[in-house]
Order: C-alpha cells, then sequence, then structure tokens
C-alpha cells in the first residue's frame, strides 16, 4: 500500500474472522472507527487492535485481537459517515449518541439496529447525510 498512495494520502481499514463454531471473533484495525461490541449486559467494548492507518509507513506492524462471543452480544462495524451526520445547528451526531442507542436496541436483531441506527441518523440530520454510510451488524444467536 506504501508504494501505491499518493503522499498525504492513507486507508483506513478492519478485517475480521467469525469462527462461528467457536464463538470468536478475530481481527486487526488499520485506523478505522473503531467497532463497538455489545454485550447482552449492556456492557460496551470497542475493538481497537491494530495499528496504524494503511499507506503511510512502509513497514507498519499491526496486531490481531480476538473477542469471545457470548449468547445476543451484538457486534456493530460503521464507517465515520454514521458518526459525522450533522444537525441543522452543525453538531455532530458523534460516538456517544451511537453507543447510548446501541445500548438501548441491544436485545433487537441485526436487520433491526440497522434499521433504528439509519432512522436515527437521518432524523437527526433532517433527512441529509454528509458522507457516505456504511454500516454491519452482526447478532450472535443464543444456544442452541
Amino acid at each position: 500500500m506504501y508504494s501505491n498512495i499518493d503522499d498525504g494520502k492513507y486507508v483506513t481499514f478492519f478485517y475480521g474472522l467469525l469462527d462461528v463454531e467457536g464463538r470468536r471473533f478475530v481481527y486487526t484495525n488499520a485506523g478505522h472507527n473503531q467497532p463497538i461490541l455489545v454485550r447482552e449486559d449492556g456492557r460496551r467494548e470497542r475493538l481497537e487492535t491494530g495499528g496504524t492507518v494503511l499507506g503511510i509507513l512502509e513497514d507498519g506492524g499491526y496486531h490481531q485481537g480476538e473477542v469471545t462471543l457470548y449468547p445476543n452480544d451484538r457486534i456493530v462495524l460503521f464507517t465515520d459517515g454514521v458518526t459525522e451526520v450533522r444537525n441543522e445547528a452543525g453538531e455532530e451526531y458523534g460516538e456517544e449518541r451511537l453507543m447510548a442507542l446501541l445500548k438501548s436496541c441491544r436485545a433487537l436483531d441485526a436487520v433491526s439496529i440497522n434499521k433504528r441506527i439509519m432512522e436515527e441518523i437521518i432524523d437527526f440530520g433532517q433527512g441529509e447525510v454528509q458522507d457516505d454510510v456504511t454500516l454491519l451488524v452482526l447478532a450472535v444467536g443464543g444456544m442452541e
């Protein structure tokens, strides 16, 4: 990446592997918005392990993170377009609002959480978003 990116440019990246049977999520984060893991009891954790953005260091090193997933956990991956939506007053939606929303709707399924987030940010921005919005929600089912 370093040799293919113009000076002053960079790429953020998040990569994850889901082991469904082992209920593990292995990942690395290269400067991307830190996904949020919401536990059934409402605790929230950031998936931050990794390294710097891609393209600014020729020999950047990256660490791998791993979390064990439990029944009814949720992982929410998102781009900055979600948190940087601005309202009429120019105020950003922000990660604090997103974290509070996720805590309140953590019992919903993945599609419903995605829909709630999108409705919330579109309402907050009076129907406007200023950047691309990408959102992925993973919902861990109960033990069968």
